[in-house]
């Protein structure tokens, strides 16, 4: 029966999010981000194996190493679709109903069952299916385990036992690296709690509590030492990034008073832990009264344990500036956690019917349960304007990246307006389809110098409005004050031109630059002057090139078959200094002079418009000539490199 209701739980919730959730729009962060490292990890398992695999979580270590393995297997089942990585998910009900069960232990097998059929009915359980960020099972998981440590019994305790509960641990810290330090000092204090009541139950001396904790830090640390030591310095940095340079976009200001309230409002803690609002405080109040009023003193330490968990759990999130639903997961899964044990307590001091509790648990499953929960919904005016404009502008940006691949030039993506469009959407979409290109989302950035520096050497930047819908979630994001000035600069500078524009219902704008220029469909040949063909260097932002070795170089231009006569082309060129090119015909005469300022790798060409005589013929021969005096070429094989492909003119 528990079984059959966890199926159709998992497939109600993956239908509603189809309907109204994350797996009905496009995907956007936090979970894009979990979704590209998924397919980035596929991508290396099909090319190398699990060498390949086991090697990209190595040289670029997870920000969450479970999501990021259930992204990759999920791609892996459902190729270019979300599903599977969302169906996966499911999996967290099962870990966190397994160890439910652990709390449950000793309770009849139906008592057990009725139970773990209502928790079905608690609303972090759809949302941690609805959901592919971590936030959630962190919660779930960490809380349970919490209170498994402060409930455990060190005294009667294995080494062996002692160990498995260090790897439960360990892969609890390991559930969201960024909260190990908030769930590690949950999970600390109820090991504490452990401890306390071990030594006033007289059921292990000191030294035996110093040689378990041991064996339970060894336990801990098979799984979260080889992690630090991979990531440690990069989860560092993300933690010193929020809570320091960046705290000003992700700080939540109030009195003391709001601070505290905050994950106590009705519509984050009761669409986190539904039903188990009015009943937890209940029946863990009662279990407190009731351990405390028995004689067992070691068993009235053990519930302080849990209660002291519960209260660092909201503590921590509480006085934290950073907050959030998602943050919060913390204390909702220690509250839940701690509810069902206190309830599991309570049974098993005043026993009532398995049957009873069965009846109980189905009726609490059939009034409560939802498939639609808040944290998982994804209504509203913001949200349906990140899916449109995102769904509008994309395909006019993976056609210039596909031709820009096409060219051997893998072209870069920028932007630092926080939404509608997102840079990880764009990046999903490119991965998918397999192009190469690399992209850049700057929403904290607080300097328009910088900001507009990033811009002019990205090959396409996104801008929106200040005030567009679906941008800053709420958020204080620097870059917003800049969009209207970014919009103007880029709309004022020759270089650029408008791809698309995506107007939303506010007639706010969101506006695509590129500097771009798709190839032409004239074919350039290479001769005596130049290198044979080199790149493409992605590294270095070049297309497939050519060096010129020499101060004259030859070139010839040759129609494509069945296309249209070319007036012109564009040449694209970059320097080690700046230089005069001349382009001269067969005749020897001047057709252009241009000086080359681009400078090699920086990402920027030169672009020479030469124009050509129709009545040439299907081929036309050119001279180059270079004036560079003075200039030694140093360790570069030239003064100058030619993009090996040509750019059209007429692009509008």
């Amino acid at each position: 029966m528990l079984c059959v209701l966890v199926a159709l739980h998992c497939a109600a919730v993956l239908g509603f999010s189809a309907r109204h959730g994350r797996l009905a729009m496009v995907p956007i962060y936090d979970d894009v981000a979990y979704l590209i490292d998924g397919i980035k990890r596929l991508n290396a398992f099909d090319r190398q194996g699990f060498a390949g695999l086991a090697s990209s979580f190595l040289q670029d270590a997870p920000h969450a190493p479970y999501s990021s393995l259930l992204a990759t297997v999920g791609f892996g089942i459902t190729p270019k679709n979300v599903l599977g990585a969302y169906a996966l998910s499911a999996i967290w009900v099962v870990v966190f109903l397994a160890l439910l069960q652990r709390l449950l232990r000793s309770l009849p097998k139906l008592t057990q069952m009725g139970i773990m059929i209502a928790s079905l009915a608690v609303p972090m359980l759809a949302t941690v299916i609805g959901s592919f960020r971590p936030d959630t099972y962190w919660g779930l998981i960490t809380g349970a385990v919490a209170v498994i440590v402060a409930t455990k019994d060190l005294g009667r305790a294995t080494r062996v036992e002692t160990i498995l509960t260090g790897l439960l641990v360990g892969g609890a810290a390991l559930s969201k690296p960024t909260g190990m330090p908030a769930g590690s000092v949950v999970m600390g204090v109820g090991y504490l709690a452990a401890i306390a009541a071990a030594l006033i139950g007289g059921t292990a001396t000191p030294k035996q509590i110093v040689t378990k904790t041991l064996f339970m830090l060894l336990g801990v640390a098979i799984l979260v030492i080889p992690f630090l030591v991979v990531s440690g310095r990069d989860l560092l940095n993300y933690i010193l990034a929020v809570m320091g340079k960046d705290l000003a976009v992700w700080r939540t200001d109030g009195s003391l008073s709001v601070q505290l309230a905050y994950y106590l409002k009705s519509d984050l803690f009761f669409g986190a832990v539904g039903w188990l609002l009015p009943a937890g405080p209940v029946l863990l109040l009662a279990w407190l009264v009731t351990a405390g009023l028995s004689r067992d003193r070691a068993l009235f330490v053990r519930t302080l344990g849990v209660c002291a968990s519960l209260l660092v759990a909201f503590a921590i999130p509480a006085f934290s500036p950073v907050k959030s639903g998602f943050i919060g997961s913390l204390f909702y899964g220690t509250f839940i956690a701690g509810t069902f044990w206190s309830l599991a307590q309570m049974l098993r001091a005043k026993p009532v019917p398995g049957t009873a509790v069965l009846l109980v648990g189905s009726v609490v499953f059939a009034g409560f349960w939802r498939p639609g929960v808040p944290f998982i919904a994804m209504e509203g005016e913001s949200f349906a304007a990140m899916d449109t404009a995102n769904r509008a502008v994309t395909p006019s940006i993976l056609e210039v990246l596909a031709a820009g691949a096409t060219q051997g030039q893998p072209l870069s993506v920028y932007t630092s307006s926080p939404g509608p469009v997102f840079d990880a959407t764009l990046q999903y979409e490119a991965l998918l389809r397999a192009i190469p290109s690399t992209y850049t989302g700057d929403y904290t950035n607080p300097d328009w110098s910088s900001i507009l520096a990033k811009a002019q050497v990205a090959d396409i930047v996104i801008a929106s409005d200040a005030g567009a819908l679906g941008q800053g979630g709420g958020f204080a994001y620097p870059g917003i004050q800049y969009q209207d000035r970014l919009i103007a600069t880029l709309a004022a500078d020759a270089t650029w031109r408008k791809l698309t524009t995506y107007v939303d219902e506010a007639g706010f704008k969101t506006i695509v630059f590129t500097r771009f220029v798709p190839a032409s469909v004239l074919k350039l040949s290479f001769g005596a002057g130049f290198r044979p063909q080199e790149g493409p260097l992605p590294d270095q932002r070049l297309p497939t090139f050519h060096w010129m070795i020499a101060d004259t170089a030859t070139l010839m231009v040759r129609e494509t078959a069945g296309a249209a006569p070319s007036k012109s082309f564009g040449l694209r060129c970059e320097s080690i200094a700046d230089l005069n090119l001349s382009v001269l015909d067969a005749s020897g005469r001047m057709l252009v002079t241009k000086e080359i300022r681009a400078k090699v790798a920086t990402g920027h060409f030169d672009t020479i418009i030469v124009p050509l005589d129709s009545s040439a013929g299907s081929s036309t021969n050119l001279s180059l000539k270079l004036k560079a005096p003075g200039v030694a070429t140093g360790s570069w094989p030239g003064h100058l490199l030619c993009a090996a492909s040509a750019v059209a003119t007429d692009v509008p």
